[in-house]
């Protein structure tokens, strides 16, 4: 911001003074002004283009160890880029990934129970013309999950493209909240019950459900496109639901709610 208020306050004592002395030597200064702020502007632009790209190039590594963990709730707070979430089988470390760009991060432990928030770190606002060229910057994040302990997940998205691999995790209870995005989710295959809850806006959401996996699915929305394969999930009434639902050792009961999206769930 500080930065910001620095260029507006330079052109603006630079108009004042070629106007003062325009006024004492009779000069038409608006003949060399226009030329000047445009200049002024270009370079601004272009030095903001190279600072985006330092700071793509930035990449930080989080690992959490388990410490005692029995259970972990993990929560994703991610605005725009690609977001990538994979199970990590057998792995060390209850969290291990990598953030270009950055990561902000709180950790609580509370009754054998690991609270963990990974969010993007806040970025101004693109008010000033070095932000013009970083407002679409394409950010990245891989994060692999251990499968050695239960686990809670909810995650938070912005305009980006998620693509969230769960197949192999422990996930008793799942949230994605999401924007104006892209997201791919393939639940788990061996977790026993898994509480399933979408909200999107105007978003593209892409469910897989595994082989073996039974699921019951309500939808509930505005201007959505939905897509259900009724061959594995038969529809009664407003909810889809496998034939052996009540009784499979792994099941997800999924829940949808949208605004204007599609939905694709197999």
């Amino acid at each position: 911001m500080r930065r910001g208020q620095l260029f507006w306050g330079i052109i603006l004592v630079l108009l004042g003074l070629s106007l003062l002395l325009g006024n004492i030597f009779e000069i038409n200064v608006w003949d060399y002004l226009w030329p000047l702020i445009l200049i002024g502007l270009g370079a601004a632009i272009l030095w903001g283009t190279l600072r985006r790209r330092d700071n793509e190039t930035f990449s930080e590594t989080f690992v959490l160890p388990f410490e005692g963990a029995e259970r972990a709730r993990i929560k994703l707070q991610y605005g725009a880029g690609k977001l990538t979430v994979h199970g990590d089988p057998g792995a060390a470390d209850l969290i291990a990934g990598n953030f270009s760009g950055g990561v902000e991060h709180t950790v609580r432990q509370e009754n054998g129970v690991t609270q963990v928030t990974l969010r993007s770190p806040v970025q101004h606002a693109a008010i000033w013309p070095w932000d013009w060229a970083d407002a679409g910057s394409h950010r990245k994040w891989s994060v692999g999950l251990s499968d050695r302990v239960p686990l809670d997940l909810e995650f938070e998205t912005g305009a980006c493209d998620a693509y969230l691999n769960l197949a192999s995790l422990p996930v008793k209870s799942l949230r994605v909240q999401t924007g104006a995005s892209s997201t791919m989710l393939r639940l788990p295959e061996h977790a026993g019950h898994t509480d399933v809850r979408l909200e999107s806006g105007a978003a593209s959401i892409e469910v897989r459900v595994p082989e073996g996996v039974a699921a019951r699915i309500r939808l509930r929305g505005g201007l959505a496109s939905n897509t259900v394969d009724t061959v594995r999930f038969p529809r009664a009434g407003d909810v889809y639901q496998s034939p052996d639902y009540e009784t499979a050792s792994n099941r997800a009961d999924i829940s949808v709610e949208t605004g204007v999206a599609s939905v694709d769930i197999r």
